[in-house]
């Protein structure tokens, strides 16, 4: 069953601190969902394509795809970028269509790193802003960095039925991200090496919680 859409408003729109704590309770039931999951995706695509946004998939999502030619299980959310530029310039258009098609929609105004969280049956969609670094030679959100070859052209993945835009080349942008263990699923926290993570994507301190993707 869907949710109303004055549910929806009323969430979206809900102070943090109440919305820390709807958000506590989402965490605790990992409500992983095999078709809702495909579905939110389906839905994402369609509104930033409606948009004529630029995006990709990246990080565990588009790990579960290339590697699997499926989603994987245990990761948490649906990963997805976009130049922080656009973001800003579409934020509020693309904030009411999420909303119009069934998602509860967390906004993070900061520019350049903004992010929109998205929910629909206790699945989540992360969509964060990509910004240049000083040097001009990485694409920086608050937690990753890249180089910024990946972004400048595009690669696609076919994912049952459907084409989505990826970093190019992917097996490359794998490879720089998740290091040469990148075919070896891991779900154990306790299993972890610390090396399968490439450290200089992200921050050390976000750098557990992202390598349980894997």
């Amino acid at each position: 069953m869907e949710m109303e859409f004055s549910k929806i408003i009323k969430l979206s729109n809900l102070n943090d601190k109440d919305w820390s704590k709807i958000l506590k309770d989402h965490q605790k039931e990992c409500a992983f969902n095999m078709k809702v999951r495909h579905k939110n995706l389906r839905l994402a695509k369609e509104v930033l394509e409606s948009c004529n946004s630029k995006y990709w998939i990246i990080g565990g999502l588009l790990l579960g795809f290339y590697r699997d030619n499926d989603f994987i299980p245990w990761d948490w959310d649906i990963d997805i970028d976009m130049f922080s530029e656009n973001m800003r310039d579409s934020y509020d258009d693309l904030a009411q269509r999420f909303m119009d098609v069934g998602f509860i929609v967390r906004r993070n105004h900061q520019f350049p790193d903004i992010k929109i969280n998205l929910f629909r049956k206790k699945d989540r969609i992360t969509i964060r802003g990509l910004f240049k670094d000083e040097s001009g030679r990485y694409l920086m959100s608050k937690v990753d960095r890249y180089p910024i070859e990946f972004f400048q052209k595009t690669d696609y993945i076919e994912f049952q039925g459907n084409r989505y835009p990826a970093p190019h080349p992917i097996k490359k942008y794998i490879l720089y991200l998740y290091g040469k263990n990148w075919k070896k699923p891991i779900k154990d926290r306790k299993k972890l090496r610390a090396d399968y993570y490439n450290r200089g994507v992200m921050r050390e301190s976000y750098a557990k919680d992202i390598m349980h993707k894997m």
